[in-house]
């Protein structure tokens, strides 16, 4: 009786048994891919904590080749200003040189001038020609040709200075 009541009862058993296995069929797979969502959020935050530690050196690397750039600038622009103050003293020591040129050139003239007035037999001129005065012209030429001299090598100088401080800033800027 027993085993009539089990016959009947049998494939009930067979379902449970069977819904039995498909739930820890389906319990094993969710602990399984509980298991793989948990090591895929690991390697997530890793992958996160790796890309925020490389941003922020990036970052610092960034802030401190433009720092290093800045004071390059700097000071390639403080050479360049020391250097035209140090043109400027030249030019004016040499301009000061080219005034007491002037000025003894003055004296020679007005020497000349003197020496000849007194000449009891000065020499005969052409007639319709003027009177020309070499050492006054001279002395024009000289100062016109020192002006001309002193303009160019101020451009000079301002040229050179500038070309060079525009190299160093490039060089400075080129990371070795």
């Amino acid at each position: 009786m027993i085993w009539s009541w089990v016959a009947g009862k049998a494939w009930w058993l067979a379902a449970a048994a069977t819904l039995l296995a498909l739930f820890l069929s389906q319990e094993a797979r969710v602990s399984n891919a509980k298991a793989r969502m948990s090591r895929a959020e690991t390697v997530l935050a890793e992958y996160r904590a790796t890309a925020e530690a490389a941003a922020r050196t990036a970052s610092e690397q960034a802030r401190a080749e433009e720092a290093r750039r800045v004071e390059q600038t700097r000071k390639v622009v403080e050479d360049a200003k020391s250097e035209t103050l140090a043109a400027q003293a030249s030019a004016a020591a040499a301009s000061d040189a080219a005034g007491q040129l002037r000025q003894r050139v003055a004296t020679l003239v007005a020497a000349a001038k003197r020496q000849a007035g007194s000449d009891p037999k000065p020499a005969g001129r052409s007639a319709g020609v003027d009177d020309p005065d070499p050492l006054g012209m001279l002395t024009v030429v000289l100062s016109r040709h020192d002006t001309a001299l002193q303009r160019v090598a101020a451009y000079a100088d301002s040229l050179k200075i500038a070309g060079l401080a525009c190299e160093r800033q490039y060089d400075g800027l080129t990371v070795p």
